[in-house]
C-alpha cells in the first residue's frame, strides 16, 4: 500500500544545488582525485515516487551537501566545505506508523514545509523503517551541521513522546544517506509546501544554541577545574585518584553503567536520563554532562549554571560508591596496595603540629588541657597522645548549646540545623567533624610503655579515662561559650563551605546557594507560547534574582494585578516548587511583628528568594516593615531571625487602602512596582494540549534563566553584583513603578485640602477674627469630612496625612497650631481664604 498526500516536486533552493551521490558504501574517490557524482532535489523526488530495487551493496547513496570533490565524503572535508541543503531523518525503532512520523515532523518543521518520508529498504509490514528527508531554503554551513541534526533529533524524539529515535549517525557530516530503495514493504509520503527555513528563532536553532551555550559554559568550568587542579600540592588523596583515571578510561565506565554510545562519537545518552539527547560527552581526560536528571542526581561537579562534569573518579564515586568520595578512596587505596588511613592520619598530625595565627586559641587550649587529663588519668604513659587542635577547632567552632532548650545544634552536612541532647553530642559531633583523639592509638601506645598487653578490665577502665578526659574540656566550652537561643539564616551567594558564626546573642547560620532543579524538558513551543501571555516573564525572573542580590531591598515590592484564571496560581506554583517561595497572609505576617508563634519554620524560609501574599486585599503598616529580614518565633524552636528577599502581592481585584480614587500613597510608590496581566491561560491551545508537559516545561525553563542569571550575578563579585541589582531595581521601578499605572496621592493633598475647607465652611461653627476664619477642633472636622467623602479604605490612609493636609487647609501653611484669636490664645487653624 502507498500513502501519498498532494505529490509535488520538491524545488531545490536558490541555483539548484545538486549533492554528492555515490553507489554502494565502497564507492569512495579519496585516492583517485575525480569528483563525485551529484544528484538534484527532482530526480531525488523522483526516486521516491518511483523507487528502484537493487542490492544493498548497488543501492544509490547521497550526502545532502553540494561539496562533491573527492574527498567529499570525509567528515572533515564536508565540516570544512559542505554547504548541507537538507535535514535527513533515519528511524528505525519501534515501527511507528507513517502517520506518526508524519504528524510529528509537522510539528518540528510546519504544515506548510516540504518534506518528504519513505520507507528503508529493510522494512516490513511488521517491523517498519522510515528514512525522511526535509529541504531547506538556506543551507546549513558544514562547521554547523552536527549540532542542528542533533538538535531536530531531540525535537523529533520529544514530539513523538520518545516513540521516534533518531539514528544519531545522520549527524555526521560525511554520512551516507541511501536514497529510496524498494524492498518487500515500501510506502512514501510526499507533503507539498515551501523549503524550511532556519531562522534565529526556530525551535531547531534556538535548541542548538542554548546547547551550545550550555556546553560552553561547563568547558569552560571543566578548563578552570584542570587548571586549579594542576595548580595544587600532590597529596596522597590525589595521588590516589589519579592512578584510577591512569587505569581507567571514562568510555569504558560508561559503557558499564549504562550508556548509550551515539554510534561512534564521543557523545552518551545517561540511563538518568528522561528525554532523549545524547547529553553527556566525553573528552578523553574528562566528560560534561548537560542532563538535568544528571544534575537532580547530583553526579560529577556542579558548574553553578546546572550543567555537570567530571573525571573518571567522579564517575567510580556516583555509580559504585553511592557518591561517598571518602569511600571511593579507601576502596581504590586497598586495591592498588595503598594504606590510605595510615597516610592520612600522619598528614592530619603533620598538619596539626602547624600552628598559625588563624588557629583557635581555644582550641590550642582544650588540647592541651586534653593530653594533661590523659597522662594523668594514665601514669603509665610515656609520651604525649596525639590530640588534634584542628578538630577541636572545627568543633567549637562549628556548634552551639541552647540553654532553654538544653540542646546542642550542629549544622550536618547536608546544611540541616540539628539537634541533640547531652547524652547524644559527643557522638554526633564526632560523626560530623571527626574525633579529636584515637583511643585506639593511644591503648597501644600505653601497652608499648608497660611491656605487654593489658587486662580487658585495664583497657575498659582507660578507655573510659580517656573519654572522660576528652569529652568534659569540649562540651564544657560548648556550653560555656557557645550557648546561644537565637539563631539567624542566612545564604552566602559566594561561597561554597557553609559556616557557623557565633556572634553577640546569636548563632548566625550561613548556607551556600544550591542550583535550582527541576525535572522535565524544556519545549520551545511551550515556552514561547508562555512568554506571549506573560511578555514580562523574562523582566520578572531578573527582578526576582536583582532582589535577592540587592544590598536594600527596600524597592523589592512587586504587586501582580490580574484577573483570577490568568495564570497567578500557575507561576506561583513553578517558583514554589523550585524551592523559592514563602506563602503568608496578612495576618501572619502581622502575628511575626507583634511577637507571636508563627505557623512558619526558618527552614521554610532559608533558600526561599520570595515572600508571597496571596490574596491581597489590604495594606497594613507591616508590609512597609518587610525589607530585608523578619523575625520568627516558632513552637517549640530557637528564636529566629530569616532573611527576605522580593515581596510578592498577588490579587485579582484591585486593593483600596493601596490605591484609591485619589491615587497611591508616596511610600508605597516609592518602593512597589506593578504588573498587569490579561487573558486566560488555560484558554490557550498550547497549553489545553497538554496542561502537564506546558507546566514542566515552563518550570524547567525557569529554574535555568534563574540558574544563569545567578551566575551572571555571581561572576560580577559581591559588590559588582549587589550595584548591578540596584541599578536593575530602579530601572524596573522607573517602567512599573506604582506612579507609572496611578497618580501619586500627596499630588490629590490641596485639592482634598480645598475641598475640606468649603465643606467646612458650610458645616461647622467658625470663629472669626477680623475677616479671618479659624477652626478649634480641625483634626475632627477634617475626621468628618474623610468619613463623609470617602469609603473606609481610604479613610485609614488618608487619616495617616492629616497634617500635611492640614497644612494645606491653612491660610499661613502651619496647621492646626496654639494661635491669637480675638484677643485670647487658642489651637486652631486659619480656614485658607
Amino acid at each position: 500500500m502507498t500513502l501519498q498526500t498532494e505529490i509535488t516536486q520538491v524545488k531545490p533552493a536558490v541555483n539548484k544545488p545538486a549533492f554528492c551521490t555515490g553507489f554502494g558504501q565502497y564507492d569512495t574517490r579519496k585516492n583517485d582525485s575525480r569528483d563525485y557524482k551529484s544528484i538534484t532535489g527532482a530526480e531525488i523526488v523522483g526516486m521516491v515516487e518511483n523507487p528502484p530495487s537493487v542490492e544493498k551493496k548497488k543501492a544509490q547513496w547521497f550526502i545532502p551537501s553540494d561539496y562533491v570533490e573527492h574527498d567529499g565524503r570525509e567528515h572533515d572535508a564536508q565540516r570544512a566545505s559542505g554547504k548541507f541543503w537538507w535535514i535527513p531523518l533515519d528511524v528505525d525503532e519501534n515501527s511507528p506508523p507513517l502517520e506518526e512520523l508524519a504528524q510529528a515532523l509537522g510539528a518540528i518543521v510546519g504544515e506548510n514545509t516540504s518534506r518528504m518520508i519513505y520507507s528503508s529498504r529493510s522494512a516490513t509490514p511488521d517491523e517498519l523503517k522510515w528514512r525522511a528527508l526535509i529541504p531547506l531554503a538556506e543551507p546549513i554551513e558544514g562547521v554547523d551541521y552536527w549540532d542542528t541534526i542533533e538538535a531536530f533529533n531531540y525535537l523529533i524524539e520529544e514530539a513523538s513522546h520518545g516513540t521516534l529515535i533518531a539514528d544519531p549517525a545522520l549527524r555526521g557530516a560525511g554520512q551516507l544517506i541511501y536514497l529510496p530503495n524498494r524492498g518487500d514493504h515500501y510506502e512514501h509520503e510526499i507533503h507539498k509546501g515551501k523549503p524550511l527555513r532556519l531562522g534565529v528563532r526556530h525551535p531547531i536553532i534556538k535548541l542548538r544554541e542554548d546547547t551550545r551555550r550550555q556546553r560552553a559554559e561547563a568547558e569552560k568550568k571543566a578548563a578552570e577545574w584542570k587548571e586549579w587542579k594542576a595548580r595544587q600540592a600532590p597529596t596522597d588523596t590525589s595521588s590516589i585518584v589519579d592512578a584510577f583515571n591512569s587505569a581507567e578510561s571514562i568510555a569504558n565506565l560508561l559503557a558499564k553503567h549504562g550508556y548509550n554510545r551515539a554510534g561512534n562519537s564521543s557523545d552518551y545518552r545517561s540511563a538518568m536520563q528522561t528525554s532523549g539527547s545524547y547529553a553527556t560527552r566525553d573528552y578523553g581526560t574528562h566528560w560534561i554532562s548537560l542532563s538535568g536528571s544528571d544534575a537532580a542526581a547530583g553526579l560529577g561537579r556542579d558548574t553553578k549554571t546546572g550543567q555537570r562534569f567530571g573525571d573518571a573518579f567522579d564517575l567510580f564515586v556516583h555509580y559504585e560508591h553511592g557518591g561517598e568520595f571518602v569511600e571511593a578512596i579507601k576502596a581504590y587505596a586497598k586495591e592498588i596496595g595503598q594504606d590510605y588511613k595510615t597516610k592520612a592520619k600522619t598528614e592530619r598530625k603533620e598538619a596539626a603540629k602547624i600552628i598559625t595565627p588563624d588557629t583557635n586559641p581555644a582550641a590550642l587550649k582544650i588540647a592541651k588541657q586534653i593530653t594533661t587529663s590523659i597522662k594523668n588519668s594514665l601514669p603509665d604513659l610515656n609520651d604525649d597522645p596525639f590530640v588534634d587542635p584542628l578538630t577541636i577547632e572545627a568543633m567549637i567552632e562549628g556548634a552551639f548549646w541552647s540553654g532553654a532548650k538544653s540542646r546542642l545544634f550542629l549544622l550536618n552536612k547536608s546544611e540541616c540545623l540539628v539537634q541533640f541532647v547531652v547524652g547524644d553530642a559527643w557522638k554526633f559531633l564526632c560523626r560530623r567533624f571527626g574525633s579529636p583523639i584515637d583511643a585506639d592509638e593511644i591503648i597501644t601506645q600505653l601497652q608499648n610503655d608497660m611491656g605487654g598487653p593489658m587486662s580487658k578490665a585495664d583497657e575498659t577502665a582507660a578507655r573510659k579515662a580517656i573519654s572522660a578526659a576528652t569529652v568534659g574540656p569540649i562540651i564544657d566550652h560548648l556550653k560555656y561559650e557557645n550557648q546561644r537561643d537565637s539563631v539567624e539564616w542566612a545564604v552566602d551567594m559566594f561561597t561554597d563551605r557553609s559556616r557557623l558564626e557565633m556572634q553577640e546573642d546569636v548563632a548566625r547560620i550561613v548556607l551556600t546557594h544550591r542550583p535550582l532543579v527541576a525535572a522535565g524538558q524544556i519545549h520551545s513551543e511551550c515556552i514561547a507560547d508562555y512568554q506571549a501571555h506573560f511578555p514580562l516573564i523574562e523582566e520578572t525572573l531578573e527582578y526576582i534574582v536583582a532582589g535577592r542580590f540587592a544590598l536594600d531591598r527596600k524597592k523589592s515590592y512587586l504587586w501582580m494585578f490580574a484577573a483570577s484564571d490568568w495564570g497567578k496560581g500557575f507561576l506561583m506554583g513553578a517558583l514554589s516548587d523550585l524551592g523559592l517561595v514563602v506563602q503568608m497572609s496578612v495576618k501572619e505576617i502581622e502575628a511575626m511583628f507583634e511577637g507571636k508563634p508563627a505557623g512558619r519554620k526558618p527552614e521554610d524560609f532559608k533558600r526561599a528568594m520570595i515572600l508571597a501574599v496571596d490574596e491581597f486585599k489590604s495594606v497594613k503598616s507591616e508590609l512597609k516593615q518587610l525589607q530585608s529580614e523578619i523575625h520568627l518565633a516558632p513552637k517549640f524552636q530557637l528564636t529566629a531571625r530569616v532573611e527576605i528577599f522580593t515581596k510578592l502581592f498577588l490579587s485579582a481585584e484591585s486593593v483600596g487602602s493601596l490605591v484609591g480614587e485619589n491615587g497611591v500613597e508616596d511610600q508605597f510608590a516609592n518602593r512597589m512596582s506593578m504588573l498587569t496581566g490579561s487573558g486566560t491561560l488555560n484558554s490557550r491551545p498550547v497549553y489545553e494540549a497538554d496542561q502537564g508537559r506546558y507546566y514542566r516545561s515552563v518550570r524547567a525553563y525557569i529554574a535555568k534563566r534563574l540558574n544563569n542569571l545567578i551566575s551572571d550575578y555571581q561572576a560580577l563579585g559581591r559588590e559588582g553584583a549587589e550595584q548591578r541589582a540596584d541599578t536593575y531595581l530602579n530601572a524596573f521601578i522607573g517602567r512599573h513603578g506604582l506612579d507609572q499605572h496611578f497618580e501619586r496621592l500627596s499630588n490629590s493633598y490641596p485639592v482634598i485640602a480645598d475641598q475640606a475647607v468649603e465643606w467646612i465652611r458650610s458645616t461647622k461653627f467658625l470663629k472669626h477674627d477680623g475677616g479671618d476664619d479659624y477652626i478649634t477642633h480641625a483634626n475632627k472636622a477634617l475626621s468628618d469630612f474623610l468619613n463623609e467623602h470617602y469609603d473606609r479604605s481610604e479613610i485609614g490612609t488618608l487619616s495617616r496625612r492629616k497634617p500635611e493636609i492640614l497644612a494645606l487647609m491653612s491660610e499661613d501653611g502651619r496647621g492646626f497650631i496654639n494661635r491669637r484669636i480675638n484677643g485670647k490664645q487658642i489651637k486652631a487653624l486659619w480656614l485658607k481664604r
